[in-house]
């Protein structure tokens, strides 16, 4: 199943510099470090992935859409 990009993830994508110093690139998105970096975006929290996954499993909505948002990306 594709899903298009909405404006906000297009724009998203455009903001985000990449560490080659360009911005956009998908590294940037589809990492680990991109996936807390998302989800700090969406909650205002700093966490590292492996406590949003825990979040999502205790079904944290914020958490479940940083997941979907990165399952997108992917």
């Amino acid at each position: 199943l594709f899903r298009s990009m909405d404006e906000d993830e297009l724009r998203y994508r455009e903001e985000v510099p990449c560490y080659c110093g360009k911005q956009g690139c998908i590294e940037t998105f589809i990492s680990g470090t991109g996936f807390a970096t998302d989800y700090r975006r969406l909650s205002g929290h700093a966490l590292k992935g492996s406590e949003i996954i825990s979040l999502v499993e205790e079904s944290d909505p914020v958490a479940e859409l940083a997941l979907r948002r990165y399952e997108l990306r992917l």
